[in-house]
């Protein structure tokens, strides 16, 4: 045989083994796109576990045959599984491995799909941040060729500025979104509408009529899209009912009562949605009390409530985080203010207590990472940072659950009964009005409103533009203390204990420096403020000699000499070593878990959540949580370690020591002077303020005044817990 035909018989059969190999690998696309169809099939019949076992399986068989596009179709696929089940750590690593196929196989359409599914998640994770990120990454990858896609990434923006209360930004996404030919147009038209009516509440508008008249505008334009032909008939019901309840909401801004009466009808709806359903029976609560029926509108929120109450057992750890939100404080409030307008004391303080637990909780949950760099991390790392935040969120929600500050829904007379003798001013705010509740003795003898919210809230206003200005004091002391002098000695003697409770934006007012009378509230009692009367029951009040050594921690960026002095003649006096500059890291805070004292001084920063910064890292509210930081006292003089974002101490660095299990915790409302906190702290522990910080502070305080210091220097740090 010549070599040619040797040769040419030689290819013939390469080619033939080719041919039968590609053809095999035919079959096994084929056998892999039907494992895909059927978990499709699976997914759509509502049998999510077949389903996400199947699209499992199918994105194994992917990856082994090299198929990118089908890999993360199923990785998407098994996603979409996890999150409708609400098992969002699930979602967050098939949102990534469908990313991942997407990029290997050059797809941005698939990318940008993943990236787009995973911000949802980010979003409940309280990372904003990174959903942020991840949008910023969709936009760059679509380079304005993702069709519908580029509507979604609108759609998800607006989401995120909504989700920040900015509603002029969010307005403008949801219309790109709503206009895009293959958009989102009923949600986009819907979130439009909702911007609109917040804008119109909160007072944000300059002509709340204005935006009322531009919500009612767009109604027509939602009803169009109600029945799209894309939409399933489920999905028409439910857009129906919310069309009634914004419909409603809206003409009820409008003060046209009997038109929104008929639209929601006297009752319960058991078509609707609970998500909705509550909704419905806040509006029908509005209504009725508007109407002057106060019975029927307690029943309508109650309804509510109780809705609200069923539908968070049902969460998993990390929904609670955005669950606590304003809006779903809404029917409590509105049940308090009926109750406390009927004289109902016990039972509208039943509920503050409720609604300020439920902010314990949010606030807990939101506690961001507690080992994080100060520089963001970057999207690369996005889904792993995402993921650990998620776990970190759980391990905080199970210490939660051990916090010697979780009431696990006791807010009655148990909850009162643990006050003792102690006299609580505890402040609740609704829509339209700020309650004042008082305890005393373990008994709650009273309430009173104080006044219109923006009324109250101008004065505070007014306050903070004038910090110094005794006439802006005097003006809120008489506003938050409407007592006698007579009434107020019988409260708490001179140099007795007041606690305050604050809500709302009183949460940053330092109530020791309202005047009455004519003189500093601190000029006469001692301070102490708290995050609600529960959590001043459950703080347990531990003998010194239970604790270990004082750690002291200051100026780890060498930029607060002031604070560095202090350390090293406090530590000095204890016979101790100070950890200052580069030695001032985020492991001797570990170390103040048991501590007697922790005295600390560093600057706070805020991103998602405070943190203070040390040598080497910063520390996060969730952090200080997670690691059971309980020292007896826990002075920090950092910027804002007592400010939250929250609408009371939850949320902040004190209130995190607090719900660690710190029997004692002083904080600053703002930022002060290194040199100006230096003098205090000084004159604090020369007065007993590591065993007392409560009669240490307040007599620090009344030195300031003393030598004519201005109120802004002297008035910002707090003690929070016990005195």
């Amino acid at each position: 045989m010549s070599a040619t035909k040797t040769m040419l018989l030689g290819l013939c059969a390469v080619g033939l083994a080719w041919s039968a190999c590609s053809h095999t690998g035919d079959v096994e696309r084929e056998r892999a796109e039907a494992m895909y169809e059927r978990a499709r099939e699976l997914q759509q019949a509502g049998e999510g576990e077949a389903a996400r076992a199947q699209a499992e399986a199918t994105y194994e068989r992917a990856v082994e045959l090299a198929d990118d596009e089908l890999a993360s179709r199923a990785a998407y696929l098994a996603f979409h599984t996890f999150y409708s089940a609400g098992e969002h750590r699930g979602a967050l690593d098939w949102a990534a491995r469908a990313r991942d196929a997407a990029r290997r196989g050059g797809s941005r359409r698939q990318e940008v799909q993943a990236l787009l599914g995973a911000v949802g998640v980010l979003r409940m994770v309280g990372a904003t941040d990174l959903a942020r990120d991840a949008l910023e990454r969709a936009a760059a990858s679509c380079a304005g060729d993702c069709g519908a896609l580029e509507a979604w990434i609108d759609a998800g923006t607006g989401n995120v500025y909504f989700d920040a209360g900015d509603w002029a930004f969010a307005r403008e996404a949801f219309a790109r979104a709503a206009l895009h030919p293959q958009g989102p147009r009923f949600a986009g038209e819907l979130n439009r509408i909702e911007t609109y009516l917040r804008e119109a509440r909160d007072g944000s508008s300059a002509d709340a009529a204005a935006s009322l008249r531009a919500a009612e505008r767009l109604l027509p334009g939602l009803r169009e899209h109600v029945g799209a032909a894309d939409a399933s008939p489920q999905q028409v019901r439910n857009r129906r009912a919310t069309l009634r309840v914004l419909e409603a909401e809206l003409l009820l801004e409008q003060g046209r009562i009997d038109a929104a009466r008929d639209l929601v009808g006297p009752s319960e709806d058991r078509a609707v949605p609970e998500e909705l359903a509550w909704r419905l029976d806040t509006l029908r609560g509005d209504i009725a009390h508007r109407a002057g029926q106060p019975a029927q509108a307690l029943q309508a929120y109650e309804r509510a409530c109780a809705i609200l109450a069923g539908l968070s057992a049902d969460l998993d750890d990390l929904e609670l985080v955005s669950w606590f939100r304003d809006r779903k404080r809404r029917p409590f409030e509105a049940a308090f203010g009926v109750r406390a307008e009927l004289g109902q004391w016990e039972a509208a303080f039943a509920l503050a207590e409720r609604v300020k637990s439920s902010a314990f909780v949010d606030a807990l949950l939101r506690g961001d990472d507690g080992e994080s760099p100060s520089v963001p991390s970057a999207l690369a790392g996005a889904w792993a940072d995402a993921s650990a935040r998620y776990d970190r969120l759980r391990t905080s929600a199970r210490r939660f659950l051990r916090s010697p500050l979780n009431d696990r829904g006791r807010h009655g007379r148990e909850l009162l009964a643990g006050v003792g003798d102690k006299t609580v001013l505890s402040y609740f705010r609704t829509d339209d009005q700020y309650w004042l509740l008082l305890v005393e003795g373990g008994e709650l003898t009273g309430g009173v409103s104080l006044g219109h919210t923006r009324d109250i809230e101008a004065l505070v206003a007014r306050y903070r533009q004038q910090p110094d200005d005794a006439s802006a004091l005097e003006a809120l002391g008489t506003a938050l203390l409407p007592f006698t002098a007579e009434r107020l000695a019988t409260l708490a003697p001179r140099d007795g204990v007041l606690y305050a409770s604050l809500d709302g934006a009183l949460h940053g007012v330092p109530f020791a420096a309202l005047r009455v009378d004519g003189v500093h509230l601190v000029e006469r009692n001692i301070v102490v403020h708290v995050p609600s009367v529960a959590s001043l029951a459950l703080i347990r009040d531990v003998s010194p000699d239970r604790y270990g050594e004082p750690v002291i921690v200051a100026d780890p960026h060498s930029d607060l000499p002031g604070a560095r002095r202090h350390a090293l003649s406090l530590a000095g006096q204890q016979g101790l070593e100070a950890a200052v500059g580069g030695q001032a890291t985020a492991d001797v805070l570990r170390r103040a878990s048991d501590a007697r004292l922790l005295d600390l001084g560093a600057h706070t920063q805020f991103q998602a959540t405070p943190a203070l910064q040390f040598a080497d890292r910063a520390v996060a509210t969730g952090a200080i949580l997670r690691w059971g930081l309980a020292p007896r006292v826990a002075v920090v003089s950092s910027c804002a370690s007592a400010r939250s974002e929250q609408r009371s101490l939850w949320g902040s660095i004190v209130g995190a020591f607090l719900a660690s299990g710190a029997r004692s915790v002083v904080g600053a409302l703002w930022s002060v002077d290194d040199r100006a906190a230096e003098r205090l702290m000084t004159d604090f522990y020369r007065h007993g303020g590591g065993v007392s910080p409560a009669r240490g502070l307040a007599f620090a305080q009344r030195d300031a005044i003393g030598r004519g210091v201005g109120v802004s220097e002297w008035s910002g740090f707090v003690v929070a817990g016990l005195p």
